[in-house]
């Protein structure tokens, strides 16, 4: 003690107060581990097979109790169970809670390296979590308030919350929402296109309205910044996509983690390889969170919200997903709309391809029947779980 206490001196009040109370919470969840194996496990045991937890209570990840249809108590928990299978190719580093992603091809061209993914996404809770360093699968069972309350598995979910909060790194509980554009007729957000196809030679600027507007077809377009030879009519084209996503049920206090908009490609045109022949996702703001209009065209943001891709790059027949950065993180709203869109990279950079040659993308709207390839962004996001004293008997 003659040497531990003097050392202390080197640190402040609250860092000391933090180890001793950091300390003295495991020697709690230590106690209360011992009650559970103790006093409550011998009463667990003698519960209904079929409500007894699918795995150990030390797999128990994650849990939320409720009043299900007939108003009863009920228990719905998470827990791991074995090691998730790699696809062929999978680059596991791209793996996600809900995606697993294959590279089908790699090439290089120049100095560039272009790689052809495959992305596969589960709808749904997460399916997976890393625990430790390994991704383990997640799987879902429900159970009554009472007989959760004495299966040793709350010490075990509460050490993980506070590792969570103590250790930099650990992986986080997290939940996956996907979200749409409404497809035609609109409720609450809108996916369409609005393109520019004029006599203003598109280097002009003073562009404030487009000519062609659509928000109901199947298609949606986007790239182009041509100029054409004035004998056929017009002098330019660009094209600009607007992507609108409900997030309002996105819960109050939800700690946003990553974020990944995706469209499925079924063409792409790229006869200018130039270098500012790619895609962006930029913020907009339309005047209608529910229609697109003429008026809607420079209501487009120059942040990019994401890396830019190369449209050469894109596979048709297949979703690219674009992960947000910081900047797109922190425009996803948990209280309303969320509102992207594209443009083309000739676009944004005001340079023109050479006359009749084209750079555009075209990619399924929420008007395709179904939603297996419509304009989605997905939300990896954690909350908070229950309440300790929710669940401890005494």
């Amino acid at each position: 003690m003659r040497h531990f206490i003097p050392s202390l001196k080197k640190y402040s009040f609250i860092t000391v107060h933090t180890v001793v109370l950091v300390w003295g919470s495991l020697l709690v969840f230590e106690w209360v581990g011992t009650y559970f194996e103790g006093e409550q496990l011998s009463a667990y045991q003698h519960a209904p097979t079929e409500l007894k937890l699918k795995a150990s209570p030390k797999d128990v990840v994650y849990s939320l109790a409720y009043d299900n249809a007939s108003g009863e108590g009920e228990v719905r928990y998470a827990y791991l169970t074995d090691e998730v299978t790699s696809l062929p190719g999978e680059d596991t580093a791209r793996r996600t809670p809900n995606s697993q992603t294959e590279v089908l091809e790699v090439k290089q061209e120049a100095d560039r390296k272009i790689e052809t993914l495959k992305t596969t996404f589960y709808s749904g809770q997460p399916q997976f979590l890393e625990d430790k360093g390994q991704w383990r699968q997640v799987e879902y069972a429900t159970t009554t308030p009472e007989v959760f309350s004495m299966s040793g598995a709350i010490p075990y979910i509460r050490r993980r919350e506070l590792a969570e909060r103590l250790i930099p790194g650990e992986s986080a509980f997290a939940t996956v929402s996907t979200y749409y554009p409404d497809a035609n007729t609109e409720s609450t957000s809108v996916d369409g296109y609005v393109i520019y196809n004029g006599t203003v030679e598109c280097a002009a600027g003073g562009i404030t309205d487009g000519t062609i507007v659509d928000d109901s077809s199947i298609y949606l377009y986007n790239g182009n910044f041509y100029s054409w030879d004035i004998d056929n009519g017009f002098a330019c084209e660009i094209d600009r996509t607007f992507l609108l996503f409900d997030t309002s049920g996105l819960p109050d206090g939800a700690t946003i983690s990553s974020a990944t908009m995706s469209i499925y490609i079924f063409g792409v045109a790229n006869t200018d390889n130039d270098g500012n022949d790619t895609l962006n996702v930029v913020t907009t703001t339309p005047a209608s969170n529910t229609a697109v209009a003429a008026a809607d065209y420079d209501q487009v943001g120059t942040t990019l919200q994401a890396s830019a891709v190369d449209i050469s790059s894109l596979s048709t027949g297949a979703y690219y997903g674009f992960s947000l950065n910081g900047t797109g993180l922190g425009n996803v709203t948990k209280t309303g709309v969320t509102k992207f869109g594209l443009r083309g990279g000739h676009d944004l950079a005001a340079t023109l391809v050479d006359v009749n040659t084209v750079n555009n993308v075209q990619i399924y709207s929420a008007d395709q029947t179904g939603t297996s390839q419509d304009p989605k962004l997905e939300v990896t996001y954690t909350v908070a779980s229950f309440s300790m004293g929710q669940w401890f008997p005494f």
